[in-house]
């Protein structure tokens, strides 16, 4: 919504030119649901990017509009027409979780607030295969899905990839201890497909993993560490909030089968942790002489943190770390 432009074009004109900003499509949008016979208004919204909108003095301070629609059986359905790849009821993060001010088709208006999206609603689920070989590359084949405002955010980093830079992405995604990691094939669901949440999958050999120290063989299974940079914590006490953009979770499975020739002599061990605003897990099984099963669930489950909790989340982040860094240790039969 830009100022000094408070009058939406007419929806037929917005039709006709294939452009309008968030008021232009709000209108547009509702007219549409009201000719299908679905009652929709538009809202009046300050993203949290912009500011906080006090409920008791809700002067003119907005910045975007969405759309409130009211389905026959009494669901509340909120809608952003400016966002390409949004489902149905999902609003991006900066709409989520707002006091917005509706506007009712006699004049009036009333103050609402949006929902807000929880831990499971965004999620990252990766399933991991590795075939870890001695000898030759070591081969892992990686299936990722993403949900809620993670699927959200992949259609847009995905909207218009070219093959380089989707092959570039999937090498991102590889921790740098994985040295020379080359992707060798991949295969990304059609962004603009919104029946199934956005899955992406990838194979990708590595040379050397096996790292030998006398005769001890030390084996990292995970190619995505969840903390593998800290750096952003700092060192010194924290005098603000940090601010998140939406609860998630994250599971991981790796599947690893090794060479015959060696066997498990150490495994991680099993941790859980937890604080007000995080949580993970992680466990090991040796279901055979060569096949590892790792497991993995990290969930931030706040959108702030607050400066009391800074220094227990900072030895959270510490002991996932430490957790991360852990190698399977194997030896020769």
């Amino acid at each position: 919504m830009e100022s000094g432009g408070l009058q939406p074009d007419f929806p037929q004109t917005v039709l006709e030119r294939q452009y309008g900003d968030c008021k232009d499509k709000a209108i547009l949008l509702i007219s549409l649901l009201k000719a299908a016979g679905i009652p929709a208004k538009p809202v009046l919204v300050l993203t949290k990017s912009e500011g906080h909108l006090d409920p008791t003095f809700p002067s003119w301070k907005f910045n975007h509009m969405i759309v409130r629609a009211d389905t026959p059986d009494g669901l509340v359905v909120w809608l952003d027409p400016t966002v390409r790849y949004c489902r149905l009821g999902e609003i991006p993060p900066d709409d989520e979780d707002v006091v917005v001010l509706v506007l009712n088709d006699d004049g009036t208006s009333l103050l609402d607030r949006t929902p807000a999206s929880q831990v499971w609603d965004n999620g990252v689920f990766m399933d991991i295969k590795a075939e870890i070989h001695s000898k030759s590359e070591s081969k892992f084949h990686v299936t990722v899905r993403f949900q809620g405002e993670e699927d959200l955010e992949m259609r847009n980093a995905f909207a218009d990839a070219t093959p380089k830079e989707i092959r570039d992405y999937c090498r991102r995604m590889i921790v740098n201890t994985f040295v020379d990691s080359k992707i060798t094939g991949y295969n990304v669901c059609p962004v603009d497909s919104l029946l199934t949440y956005f899955n992406l999958s990838f194979d990708f050999e590595v040379p050397n993993l096996l790292q030998q120290q006398s005769d001890l063989y030390f084996l990292h299974v995970d190619p995505f560490p969840t903390m593998s940079d800290l750096s952003w914590l700092g060192k010194d006490n924290r005098k603000y909030p940090v601010q998140f953009d939406f609860p998630y979770i994250m599971r991981k499975r790796v599947d690893v089968t090794f060479d015959s020739g060696f066997t498990v002599r150490d495994l991680p061990s099993q941790a859980e942790l937890k604080t007000p605003d995080f949580e993970y897990s992680s466990s090991y099984s040796d279901k055979t002489p060569s096949h590892i099963l790792f497991n993995e669930v990290f969930s931030l489950k706040s959108r702030v943190l607050p400066v009391r909790d800074y220094e227990a989340a900072k030895e959270f982040f510490n002991k996932v770390k430490k957790q991360d860094d852990s190698p399977v240790v194997l030896v020769r039969k």
